[in-house]
């Protein structure tokens, strides 16, 4: 069993920044010995920290953390005295002693590389480690191994010891003890201990200035796993639900995610009845906080567990999902033996029949959507509109676990070529030609058609949409040419899976400013890269078509989304009329439930008081910024704070799209196009799908959230436009107006003015 000096010298050996020390035995020393030694192990130091190194101190069963005497800022002329009380708090135990430098500490405390379910945990405080030790109040960070604070807690009373002008003295300070460059040097320094005892440690740590000092580090003999946490991620669901959701979009969302994963399942040999058993799972794959969207990441994990597989499906997925979160939970349910029996062909079969699957959901798509999209929906009553709806839902939306089987044969392909490649050199490789660089192209010839029409332009700047409707039809060209955008991608805009969001085919203000922003676009140059890619092999190919048809398929949920946006537009017009609620837009604060049996007449609340109520809430929602990514417990809320604004003239993401352009930024809280292109730069928080149109139009792009296959960096690759992602904060940073540079091969933003 390695004592505590043994596992400081194992340490140093290492090449590990360990105050320097020495050992010396219990017995037969004497004052005159013990200054020999410091004079020669620690000729430099004037003052020592005096510590327990007993038997049976930080063994694997039991550590005996804070059981012995140590003493710390002790001069030479006091040595001997602590050296004694340590030994009598030996009672009778073998063991020696620790002379080592004292460090001054700023801050310190102690971590935990793994709690249980592979998150770190770190108790600090400033000054000296001796008040976390002691156990008194401090700060406690919960963190992912790649540094990521997903739960802390500060202490609002904290009373640390300082060494200040050669002695002890203790102050009450309210700040926080940690940065997060604090935060990264214990992750790191913590895993490559934990490697090199190859087990997890409890290590006792300080920092004097940007030095870390590691003080003792041991066996974790007791973990803290706190299995009743939940943790919730935005991911990717930001690009496709930013900012604040209304709860007529969050409750059509959940109901979709669950029949969505529910179908995957039986569709991969799931049992049904295991999956109706454990409906908590499925009912609760998204939640809403503070008005925005999240994966309840503990839901989609034991999701996943229904399936043989498990480790490879869930690096899979937490790498599509580009999560920030990546942690194990406690799993209630696994795959039956039948399962893993059969899954291996199960998959076969699949990937065989793929393409054709593929195709007939392509074509029934397009098809229901082409018929109802026809439909005068605008005169429905309100049977009609839940009976649609209910058909949408039971025949087409359910078959969206197609397009997840897709994403997940992408995924597979791509983490082929991570092997292979770096993510620098994956860049340029996966650029490829896609649904959104042809919707600006389509965009782009249409705006010019219709601008080059007097009495449309008429139209257009008097902002007259019936004049426009009545014109249009007389030139026939046009108007096929506007009646196939919007047969391809008339339900593609920005926050188009927002039931919420305005339709620009049937808002005339969001129409017109769109025309009007693309009348004097000019398509950026791109170099052809299609010969390149052929010769990139098999896998380079495969990936391509599926990211493909990724893009495709999602343009045909954009569709379908659209096409339910419609329905509940005209539910909400009946609402309004029958005097259920204020206005036709009252409609996007009910939840569908609420919406559809309204409309029948199968609820008799009092709606319009439940709408108020749901706006004042929301209006506190658009006042705050949650996190991205937090763990709480059942009914817990994530905790606001304040956000720690740069005032740098250099900022850093991650290189997206390679290429150095400065210019005007302009910040887009929300999407807009704006009647002047008055930017260089878009700078936005996410994007989705819609924002291909404003994308088209920029000549640098920064966004906050996202990875190399978000729908920013699969355009602006296209596009050729320099691109960063993950710039924290930079909405909040940068104003609009600003010039900039950015670097999208280096991931540099530089403030020039």
């Amino acid at each position: 069993m390695a004592s505590k000096a043994q596992n400081l010298k194992k340490l140093l050996e290492a090449g590990f920044n360990v105050p320097k020390l020495f050992e010396i035995p219990s017995t037969g020393i004497s004052e005159q010995d013990l200054l020999q030694l410091v004079d020669k192990n620690l000729s430099n130091s004037e003052l020592f920290a005096v510590r327990s190194s007993a038997q049976v101190e930080d063994g694997e069963d039991k550590s005996y953390a804070g059981h012995f005497y140590s003493a710390v800022a002790v001069n030479r002329e006091n040595l001997y005295k602590e050296y004694c009380k340590v030994i009598d708090s030996y009672e009778g135990q073998k063991g020696n002693v620790i002379v080592q430098r004292f460090i001054p500490s700023d801050v310190a405390g102690v971590l935990f590389t793994n709690e249980g379910s592979g998150l770190m945990v770190v108790n600090a405080n400033l000054g000296l480690c001796k008040t976390v030790v002691d156990g008194q109040a401090c700060d406690e960070y919960y963190f992912s191994r790649d540094a990521k604070v997903l739960r802390k807690h500060i202490a609002d009373s904290k009373t640390p010891i300082f060494f200040r002008e050669g002695v002890l003295v203790q102050d009450d300070v309210a700040s926080e003890s940690l940065t997060q460059v604090q935060v990264e040097k214990l992750v790191d320094i913590g895993l490559q201990i934990e490697k090199l005892f190859g087990k997890p440690q409890d290590i006792e740590w300080c920092f004097l200035g940007d030095e870390l000092y590691i003080l003792q580090s041991r066996p974790i003999t007791r973990y803290t796993s706190r299995n009743n946490w939940i943790f919730y991620d935005s991911a990717n669901i930001a690009e496709s639900y930013s900012g604040v959701v209304l709860p007529l979009t969050h409750s059509f969302a959940a109901s979709i995610y669950q029949k969505v994963y529910e179908n995957l399942l039986i569709a991969s040999g799931a049992s049904r009845r295991r999956i109706a058993c454990n409906q908590h799972i499925f009912s609760n794959m998204v939640s809403n906080f503070y008005g925005r969207m999240y994966y309840n990441m503990n839901n989609w994990y034991l999701m996943m567990s229904f399936m043989p597989g498990y480790k490879r499906n869930k690096k899979n997925l937490e790498s599509m999902l580009t999560m920030n979160i990546r942690v194990d939970v406690l799993r209630s349910v696994l795959p039956s033996v039948w399962l893993k029996l059969a899954y291996p062909f199960i998959v076969i079969y699949k990937v065989l029949i793929f393409n054709r699957v593929i195709a007939r959901f392509k074509n029934k798509v397009t098809s229901t959507l082409k018929h109802f999209r026809a439909k005068d929906i605008e005169s429905f009553n309100g049977d009609q509109c839940v009976d649609l709806y209910s058909h949408l839902t039971r025949e087409l939306l359910e078959d969206f676990h197609i397009p997840v089987e897709n994403d997940f044969l992408m995924m597979t392909y791509l983490g082929i070529l991570r092997k292979k490649y770096t993510e620098d050199e994956l860049k340029p490789m996966i650029a490829f030609d896609n649904v959104s660089s042809r919707q600006v192209e389509s965009l782009t010839v249409l705006a010019k058609s219709i601008f080059a029409i007097p009495q449309l332009v008429e139209a257009i700047e008097a902002k007259n949409g019936k004049l426009f409707n009545d014109i249009l039809p007389h030139y026939p060209e046009v108007n096929k040419r506007f009646n196939e955008y919007f047969n391809i991608y008339g339900g593609r805009f920005a926050n188009e899976l927002k039931l919420e969001s305005a339709d620009v085919e049937f808002e005339y203000d969001a129409l017109f400013n769109l025309l009007k922003a693309y009348r004097n676009y000019v398509p950026k140059p791109q170099s052809d890269r299609r010969n390149e890619k052929q010769k990139q092999g098999f896998v380079f190919r495969k990936f391509i078509r599926y990211a493909q048809q990724r893009e495709e398929l999602r343009l045909l949920r954009s569709n379908a989304f659209s096409l339910v946006r419609r329905i509940f537009r005209r539910i909400g017009v009946l609402l309004s009329q029958q005097g259920v609620i204020e206005n036709p837009a009252d409609v996007f604060y009910l939840t569908i439930d609420e919406a559809t049996m309204a409309v029948t007449g199968k609820l008799t609340s009092n709606l319009k008081a439940v709408v108020s109520s749901r706006k004042e809430e929301y209006q506190v929602f658009r006042e705050v910024t949650p996190p991205a990514f937090f763990t709480i417990t059942e009914g817990g809320q994530p905790i606001i704070e304040q956000m720690n604004l740069s005032n740098s003239k250099a900022l850093f993401g991650r290189s997206c799209t390679p290429g150095v352009i400065r210019g005007k930024v302009r910040i887009f809280e929300e999407f807009s196009l704006p009647e002047k292109v008055d930017f260089d730069i878009m700078v936005a928080r996410n994007t989705d799908p819609g924002w291909a149109a404003l994308i088209g139009l920029s000549k640098g792009i920064i966004v906050e959230n996202g990875g190399i296959l978000s729908h920013a960096a699969i355009v602006s690759r296209e596009l050729a436009i320099p691109t960063v992602i993950g710039v924290a904060n930079v909405t909040q940073i940068l104003k609009t107006g600003q010039v900039v540079e950015i670097n999208g091969g280096t991931g540099e933003v530089k403030v020039i003015d």
